[in-house]
């Protein structure tokens, strides 16, 4: 069964305890569709295994279903065209059908590692740091939900480590089975 509702998300709620309007890991499409309306787009794409991957798009959000279960919500695209100025802005949003509570990632590309690092910090959030420097990225995981969040430098990889790792930007976030040690939820 389907939700007639507009769904509402809450980012601080997904970040800090991995609660989006009531959709865990695990779940069947049917059952995210009874928590969530239908989504504006969804594809499929191959995996790494040949296999049939859904990806239904909430305006930036994902959510990924392989094997008929949900195993990850993310979101990798904060940038939006804005036709009428002819380039990307900073603003993003989870299209017509889910209001977006966006707690500090109104605009999350101008979010800094040092501002999420400030965040957490001033919150009492748990967190483990990961400098990835092969992958050009610095990656916090919240303890309790799992979630993790991915910074990177505005400048190339290759000179991203000559410069001051708190200025990186956020660049995604997600849950995802791999993420979470005990599996869905």
């Amino acid at each position: 069964m389907m939700s007639n509702q507009r769904g509402t998300v809450d980012l601080r709620d997904f970040i800090v305890d991995g609660l989006f309007a009531g959709v865990q890991l695990g779940q069947t499409p049917e059952q995210v569709l009874g928590r969530l309306p239908a989504p504006d787009r969804a594809d499929t794409e191959a995996d790494g295994l040949g296999k049939g991957c859904e990806i239904w798009n909430y305006g930036h959000l994902e959510l990924h279903f392989l094997d008929g279960a949900l195993f990850a919500i993310s979101c990798d695209n904060f940038k939006s065209w804005d036709e009428a100025e002819g380039r990307s802005t900073d603003t993003w949003d989870a299209g017509p059908s889910i209001n977006l509570e966006p707690w500090v990632f109104a605009r999350p590309h101008s979010l800094t590692l040092d501002d999420m690092l400030g965040v957490l910090n001033g919150n009492a959030i748990s967190f483990t740091l990961l400098h990835n420097p092969r992958h050009g990225n610095i990656l916090i995981r919240i303890l309790k939900s799992h979630v993790e969040l991915v910074f990177e430098s505005d400048i190339d990889a290759d000179t991203t480590w000559a410069e001051n790792p708190d200025s990186f930007r956020l660049t995604a976030f997600s849950l995802s089975t791999a993420s979470a040690p005990h599996g869905p939820g």
